[in-house]
């Protein structure tokens, strides 16, 4: 993780691992459709968390006549909290 060589010294992978919680919260429209092993997989470090709910946004809304589609988008969000145990590593 970027900048915490900085703030910690860090000994192992396995040490950093341990210290940080990677929190993810998608919201999309479709949260059945999201592969959430593909997902945690691209996560760096850290132990893992996902969380799925239904959000994001669909362009055109359903409400939209079939005359007036053009095409259709689907934007979904994601935040990622990323927690440090600081009792886990010492600090630089």
């Amino acid at each position: 993780m970027v900048g915490l060589g900085q703030l910690f010294s860090v000994g192992s992978f396995e040490e950093l691992e341990e210290a940080l919680m990677v929190d993810v919260t998608v919201a999309t429209p479709n949260p059945e459709k999201i592969d959430g092993e593909a997902v945690l997989s691209v996560l760096p470090e850290g132990r893992r968390r996902l969380t799925v709910v239904e959000g994001g946004m669909r362009f055109p809304p359903p409400s939209t006549s079939e005359e007036a589609r053009t095409h259709g988008i689907v934007v979904a969000v994601a935040v990622i909290v990323v927690l440090v145990d600081v009792d886990r590593l010492e600090r630089a």
